[in-house]
């Protein structure tokens, strides 16, 4: 399970890392958003998760 600070206030609960990258393809996660580290028990910028990473890095244009 992951629970996403969407926005300041709005806390979105993913239960399967399925759910978190259908969210972050739609745009429903963006780079404001912030990831709850349970292994710290802190919170984190979304784009530290390897998961959103790599799916912002097959989205964007290469560089050339």
């Amino acid at each position: 399970m992951y629970l996403v600070e969407l926005r300041p206030g709005t806390e979105e609960l993913f239960r399967s890392s399925d759910a978190l990258a259908a969210a972050i393809r739609q745009g429903e996660i963006d780079s404001q958003a912030r990831i709850f580290h349970r292994a710290t028990a802190k919170w984190i910028s979304i784009t530290l998760h390897p998961l959103y990473r790599r799916l912002t890095a097959q989205q964007s244009p290469l560089a050339g």
